[in-house]
């Protein structure tokens, strides 16, 4: 039966609802940092103990122009030692001195995330670049030095792909070489309720490297006029030390194709001739650490990549067989990606996958002659058997991407080289760009249509379509 209510309790129920609210407002934000707080955890852990130092800290808040109240710390450096030490102290909760990862984390996502400097202040947003499954990239420029990076905008919608996102953002800020492209920074944008009855998640922004030459596929099939043995060599030398690099740092690539290694500058530009392009090798979304917490190799067996170049290993998972492969897969890629510098195509191609796969395990791919004679070596020539070695059935046999790079093929380049004309019939390149280009955008759709109907199933059966991380292609 309805009571009339006394005076002051309506004031009253609606100041609970408001401390109710303001509560899950907060645990939301806390939670929708959690990518950044991972990524600066990781950045500034400079050592790698594992463990925030208190002099880490004082980096981290000057770096990233930490505010307190609302404003920034203009004070005297002694003043800001102290600011820091006590910062650092109501961060220490166990009081070790010293920050674990989830002290700083939980502190980070309390404290530093809502005060330092936002991506608003920091970038001036863009032209858009491309679209893809999970989000968008945009040229952006830093307002403070006029760098023109690139920003990948993507909405966190499930938690399958934020996992996959924090173990891309975890392995690539630890990468740092001239031919892997780099993760700048990463910002979270608050979500919450914008009145339309679903909650806004936000945003995950990743700051890169502005790649403005396209792909390799786009580059070399745009050109005009020859490509030579020098111009395939170089861009080999530079993939290769690339993936050498990142197995050097125990990880694998595991999805290395020619898509995926971008161009720095358009043509005519930064190397002035296309000898001088620099490449750099992209994508970090499937790559999986090769050494485990307790210091062993781990046994790879999630079958991830692009079919095209896949290794025996990853085809026979594939097809249901027991095994394991580890970062042999990359350097088969590599062959595979040399091969295709030199005629055009890669070397294992089918329309129906089983053949595709057939070819690959029986391994005997053509060498044509209108590609391979031409060579400033020969038929029988370094070109061929670097190639060979790269592309050995056995992942124990097969040449290591540091072990390729001291190859004849590399040593021995001279003048010829550079004036060899390679037979690349440029519209095989076109026609592989086509297919691709419509390979990706059918793959985009089919992602975006999964991703919803994985949203509405679990909005259906009342969960949060959390499941468990699958990397399958």
């Amino acid at each position: 039966m309805y009571r009339k209510p006394k005076p002051g309790e309506k004031a009253a129920a609606a100041q609970t609802r408001m401390k109710a609210r303001r509560g899950s407002i907060a645990v939301k934000e806390e939670m929708e940092r959690e990518e950044e707080a991972h990524f600066i955890f990781a950045r500034y852990d400079r050592d790698r103990s594992g463990f925030i130092e208190e002099d880490e800290l004082a980096t981290c808040f000057s770096e990233l122009a930490v505010r307190v109240n609302g404003r920034a710390k203009n004070k005297g450096e002694a003043e800001i030692r102290e600011w820091v030490a006590r910062e650092f102290r109501r961060a220490d909760a166990n009081q070790d001195g010293k920050l674990s990862f989830d002290e700083f984390v939980t502190y980070y996502n309390r404290f530093v995330g809502a005060n330092r400097r936002q991506f608003a202040d920091r970038y001036e947003m863009g032209r858009e670049l491309g679209r893809g499954a999970f989000g968008y990239v945009r040229a952006a420029k830093d307002v403070d030095t006029g760098e023109q990076v690139a920003v990948k905008q993507v909405k966190k919608k499930s938690a399958q792909m934020m996992r996959l996102i924090r173990n891309e953002i975890t392995i690539w800020e630890a990468l740092d070489h001239p031919h892997l492209v780099k993760l700048l920074d990463v910002y979270e944008s608050g979500g919450g309720d914008d009145g339309d009855g679903d909650d806004d998640v936000g945003d995950l922004l990743l700051v890169t490297q502005l790649m403005r030459g396209g792909d390799l596929f786009e580059r070399l099939a745009a050109r005009e006029g020859a490509f030579t043995e020098a111009e395939a060599i170089e861009l080999a030398r530079q993939i290769l030390d690339g993936v050498a690099y990142l197995h050097d740092q125990g990880t694998a690539h595991c999805d290395l194709k020619p898509s995926n290694i971008l161009v720095r500058d358009p043509p005519g530009e930064g190397g002035a001739s296309e000898e001088g392009m620099l490449v750099r090798i992209a994508d970090f979304g499937l790559s999986q650490t090769l050494a485990a917490a307790d210091g062993y190799e781990r046994k790879l067996t999630d079958v991830c990549g692009t079919p095209e170049y896949f290794a025996p290993e990853l085809v026979r998972l594939a097809q249901g067989d027991a095994g394991e492969y580890g970062a042999p897969v990359d350097c088969w890629a590599v062959g595979c990606i040399v091969y295709e510098l030199l005629c055009g195509a890669p070397p294992f191609q089918a329309k129906d996958e089983a053949v595709l796969y057939y070819k690959i395990l029986e391994n005997s791919p053509d060498f044509p002659k209108q590609s391979f004679e031409r060579l400033a070596h020969g038929q029988a020539n370094d070109a061929v058997e670097l190639i060979r070695a790269l592309t050995a059935s056995d992942a124990a046999a097969r040449l290591t991407a540091a072990d390729a790079l001291e190859h004849e093929w590399f040593n021995q380049l001279h003048e010829r080289s550079s004036k060899t004309e390679l037979c690349v019939d440029m519209s095989r390149w076109r026609s592989r760009v086509d297919v691709v280009m419509a390979t990706n955008r059918a793959a985009s759709a089919l992602s975006e249509k999964s991703e919803t109907a994985a949203a509405d199933e679990a909005a259906a059966a009342g969960g949060d379509g959390e499941g468990e991380a699958s990397t399958a292609p």
